[in-house]
């Protein structure tokens, strides 16, 4: 049998086809590159909304949380199968180590780290949007800066309502710097703020203007999925888990990172008033049929089914 010899042949390779391995010059797509005509932002956002809006069913690998997200971890839904991985939450299993978080954990390409991977392409947004170089069409900035602030206040919520505290990353790191990747966590109290403020920042980007879009944009961040967050974000705020100065865990003078540290009922009117301010958000721009039949179990299919801006008065 003829013997091949795959080191010699590598590197009789790269002795005599060096010109064929090198990289082609000018291919290399940088951020300048991005943010040099629409059409690659608009693939750049695109690629954000994969990474950063992403469910708690299976989605990119088998590491997201995929079969039956969250509710079967408390008593809102039921999962027969023994093998999944909300028995270890029922079963007392998690620990630092052991989280069951795909969106968290260091991993390979797609099976980790997605939360800061689309915090950072928001960053990443924000700090180009303002100084484009070409005449972008009305309104585009505006939707994009919008989207962005939206998707990094939502991979903060679901950051904070899991962990607390986290470090707090309003542009992108410096991978040349290492220095740069060492940032403390933040008080629960401070990323409460933060993520209500990017909601803020997204209502001022788009209301009025992305109330509601085309049949062929559905899914793209609207006024009111603002609205909905800040009010969301609030709500767990003022809840007995954050809204305490008795933690369900004490870190002794870490406490912040998980509580405000005091009980506070203003914190509920603050919620009270996100979610009064969505509600009438809903009633007069809707991006969904916003409906009172009195029927609740049916009102909540429609809401969820019906595209079309369909209110009907309270008590009709």
């Amino acid at each position: 049998m003829k013997k091949i010899w795959y080191p010699l042949l590598s590197v009789g390779l790269l002795a005599v086809s060096c010109d064929y391995l090198e990289k082609p010059k000018g291919t290399d797509i940088t951020e300048e590159t991005i943010f040099s005509t629409q059409n690659n932002i608009e693939t750049f956002v695109t690629g954000t909304y994969y990474y950063g809006v992403v469910s708690d069913y299976t989605y990119l690998d088998s590491h997201n949380n995929g079969g039956g997200g969250y509710a079967p971890c408390c008593d809102e839904g039921e999962i027969t199968m023994p093998w999944y991985w909300q028995h270890q939450w029922n079963n007392g299993a998690i620990s630092a180590s052991n989280i069951f978080d795909g969106k968290w954990n260091p991993g390979v390409g797609l099976k980790g780290n997605l939360h800061w991977l689309a915090i950072r392409r928001a960053n990443t947004i924000l700090a180009h949007m303002d100084n484009l170089t070409f005449t972008p069409t009305p309104g585009f900035v505006e939707r994009v800066k919008g989207e962005a602030y939206w998707i990094r206040a939502w991979n903060y919520f679901e950051l904070m309502r899991k962990y607390g505290g986290v470090p707090i990353m309003k542009e992108a790191l410096d991978a040349s710097d290492p220095e740069s990747f060492k940032v403390p966590r933040s008080p629960l109290e401070d990323v409460v703020n933060f993520i209500v403020k990017d909601c803020d920042n997204a209502i001022l980007m788009l209301e009025g203007r992305y109330d509601t879009y085309p049949d062929d944009q559905h899914g793209r961040v609207t006024t009111g999925a603002a609205y909905a967050l800040k009010s969301r974000t609030l709500l767990y705020a003022a809840s007995p888990q954050f809204n305490t100065g008795t933690p369900y865990m004490s870190l002794g003078a870490n406490n912040n990172l998980i509580c405000y540290g005091n009980y506070d009922p203003k914190r509920w009117e603050l919620a009270a008033e996100a979610a009064q301010a969505a509600i009438e958000h809903c009633t007069t721009a809707g991006a969904r049929a916003l409906v009172n039949t009195g029927d609740p179990v049916e009102d909540y299919k429609s809401m969820w089914n019906t595209y079309e801006r369909v209110f009907v008065a309270e008590n009709q």
